[in-house]
C-alpha cells in the first residue's frame, strides 16, 4: 500500500469517522421516529388495530373480574395458548386505566421502546459508539411495518422481546451466581410471556455454561426449574387445565416445514437486503486487512451477544414453522438482523481501512436502508372514519336485543354493554391442534346452544358451524352489512370486521 493510498484512507481506529458517523445518527433517528409518529397516532384508538386485539382484552378482563384464565373452554370464554404474563401486566394497567385496548397497548408500547434502548445498549457495548448504537435501534424501529405493524399492539410480542433482551443484556455482564440467578429469573418471566422464549434463551445458556460455568449452572438451573415449575404449578392451581394449552395446544399444530428455506430470505436479507450489500461488497474489498483486525478469540460478552443472536434467530424460525404464525413472528428476526448489521457496518466505518467515498456508502446505505422500508408505513393508522364507523357500531350493538354476543369480536360487546363471549379465533385455534383435554372437551360441547342469546354479530358464516343450525333455525338476518364500505377494518392484519348481524326470530317480530 502507497503512502498515497494511506494518505487517502482514515486512520481512526475503534471510532466511526465523518460523514458514516453523521449519516448513522441520521439513519438512527430517522427510524425512531418513523417508529415513534404511527404509534403515538395509533395508540388511543378505542377500536381494534388487529383482527383479535379485542380478545386479548377479555382474557385481561377475566383478572379484573377475577375469573380465571384457564379451564374448559365454554360459549362464555375459550382460553388462549398464551401464558400469563402478558395478562398478569396489563391487569395492572388496566386497574390504573381502566380496561381498554389503550391501556392493553400502552403496555406494548412501553415493552417495544425498552427493546429499542437495549438494543442500542448491545450495539453500544460491542462498538463503543452511540452513533452505532442509534444505528441498530433506527434499523429495528424501521423494521415496524415489514412485521405487520405488530409492535405496538395488544400482543405479548414485544413484552417477549424486552424480557429476552434484558437476559441478554444481564448475561454479558454475569459474573456470580447473583448474575446468573437474574438471568435464568427473566428468562422464566420471557417463557410466561411466550413459549419460545426458551429457543431464544437456549444459545445464551449454553455460552454461559462453557465460558462462565458458575453463571451458567445457575442461569440454567433456574431457568429450567422456573419453567418446568410454572407449568406443574399452572396445572395445580387450575385444575390440569394449564398445560393442555399453553404446553399441549401449539406442539399439537402442524409445523409448516417450507419456511425453512424460505425463512432467512423473507426475514433477514430481503428486509435489509440494500445495507446488506454494501456490507458484503466492503468486506470483500477489504478483507485482507479486516481480517487482521480480527481478535483471535472472542470475548465473552461478545459470544453472549451472539448466541442472543442466533436464539432471536432461531425462536423468529419457529415462529414461522408453528401453523398459525402471523408476519409478527419476524420481529425476533428483525431484531437480531438489525443489531448485527449495525454492529459490524460500525466495525467496518472504524475499521480505519475505507476511503472518504466508502465511508459516504456505508454511512448512505444505512439511510438509504431505513428511507426504504419506511416507504411502506401507510394505511396503518386508522382514520377519522373507522373511529365514526366503530362509534355507530357500537350505538347499533347496544340497541340490539340483549343479550348479544359478537364471536370474533367479544370487546365490542363490552363496549356496548352487551355480553362478551367466548372468541371464535380463540375457538378455531383450538380446533386446529392435535387431540388434547381441552381440544377433546370443545369438541363435546359443539354445537353450542343459543338459548338465552338474542342476538348474534360475525364476521362471516365461516363460524356458524360452532352453532349447528340454530342461526338458520331460530335466528334472522336482519343487516348483511353492518359497517358498510373500507371503513372500521383493522389496519393491521387481517381485514375482516363484524358484518352479519343475527336477531332471534320471536324478537324480530315483536
Amino acid at each position: 500500500m502507497t503512502q498515497a493510498t494511506v494518505s487517502a484512507r482514515t486512520t481512526v481506529s475503534g471510532s466511526i469517522p465523518n460523514p458514516a458517523r453523521w449519516l448513522f445518527v441520521v439513519a438512527g433517528i430517522g427510524g425512531l421516529l418513523g417508529y415513534a409518529v404511527p404509534v403515538l397516532r395509533r395508540m388511543g384508538y378505542p377500536y381494534e388495530l388487529s383482527f383479535f386485539e379485542g380478545s386479548t382484552v377479555e382474557v385481561t378482563g377475566r383478572l379484573v373480574d377475577g375469573l380465571p384464565l384457564y379451564g374448559p373452554p365454554s360459549v362464555d370464554f375459550t382460553p388462549w395458548p398464551y401464558p400469563p404474563m402478558y395478562f398478569w401486566v396489563t391487569s395492572l394497567t388496566a386497574d390504573l386505566l381502566g380496561l381498554s385496548l389503550p391501556s392493553m397497548r400502552l403496555v406494548s408500547v412501553i415493552a417495544s421502546a425498552g427493546v429499542l434502548v437495549l438494543a442500542g445498549v448491545v450495539v453500544a457495548r460491542m462498538t463503543g459508539s452511540i452513533p452505532a448504537a442509534l444505528l441498530g435501534m433506527g434499523l429495528y424501529a424501521a423494521t415496524y411495518r415489514a412485521a405487520g405493524a405488530w409492535a405496538d399492539t395488544a400482543r405479548v410480542d414485544s413484552l417477549f422481546l424486552l424480557l429476552v433482551m434484558a437476559a441478554v443484556v444481564v448475561a454479558m455482564r454475569a459474573r456470580t451466581g447473583v448474575g446468573g440467578f437474574t438471568v435464568g429469573a427473566l428468562v422464566v418471566a420471557a417463557f410466561l410471556t411466550k413459549q419460545n422464549a426458551l429457543i431464544a434463551a437456549a444459545p445464551i445458556l449454553i455460552v454461559l455454561l462453557v465460558r462462565r460455568p458458575r453463571v451458567g449452572a445457575v442461569a440454567t438451573g433456574v431457568a429450567a426449574l422456573g419453567s418446568v415449575g410454572s407449568v406443574l404449578i399452572g396445572d395445580g392451581v387450575t385444575g390440569g387445565w394449564y398445560s393442555p394449552y399453553v404446553v399441549s395446544q401449539l406442539l399439537g399444530h402442524q409445523t409448516r416445514l417450507q419456511w425453512l428455506g424460505y425463512t432467512p430470505m423473507v426475514d433477514v436479507v430481503l428486509p435489509f437486503a440494500l445495507i446488506l450489500a454494501v456490507l458484503t461488497v466492503l468486506g470483500v474489498r477489504h478483507r485482507v486487512a479486516l481480517r487482521e483486525l480480527r481478535p483471535a478469540r472472542m470475548a465473552d460478552d461478545a459470544a453472549v451477544v451472539a448466541a442472543g443472536v442466533v436464539g432471536l434467530l432461531l425462536a423468529g424460525l419457529a415462529g414461522r414453522l408453528h401453523d398459525g404464525g402471523s408476519s409478527n413472528v419476524a420481529m425476533p428476526s428483525h431484531l437480531a438482523t438489525a443489531m448485527v448489521v449495525a454492529i459490524f457496518l460500525a466495525r467496518v466505518a472504524g475499521s480505519g481501512v475505507l476511503t472518504r467515498g466508502e465511508l459516504w456508502v456505508a454511512g448512505g446505505a444505512a439511510v438509504a436502508q431505513v428511507a426504504v422500508l419506511q416507504l411502506w408505513l401507510t394505511g396503518i393508522v386508522p382514520t377519522s372514519a373507522d373511529r365514526v364507523a366503530g362509534d355507530q357500531f357500537i350505538a347499533e350493538l347496544a340497541a340490539l336485543p340483549s343479550p348479544a354476543i359478537v364471536t370474533s369480536h367479544p370487546y365490542y360487546a363490552r363496549l356496548a354493554g352487551q355480553l362478551p363471549a367466548a372468541s371464535t379465533i380463540a375457538v378455531t385455534d383450538l380446533l386446529g391442534t392435535r387431540s388434547s383435554r381441552a381440544r377433546t372437551a370443545l369438541m363435546a360441547q359443539l354445537p353450542w346452544s343459543l338459548s338465552g342469546t338474542s342476538a348474534v354479530v360475525v364476521d362471516n358464516d365461516a363460524t356458524s358451524f360452532l352453532f349447528g343450525s340454530a342461526l338458520v333455525d331460530d335466528f334472522t338476518l336482519v343487516d348483511g352489512d353492518a359497517v358498510p364500505g373500507d371503513d372500521f377494518v383493522p389496519v393491521t392484519d387481517f381485514p375482516v370486521k363484524p358484518r352479519l348481524v343475527y336477531v332471534r326470530t320471536s324478537e324480530v317480530s315483536r
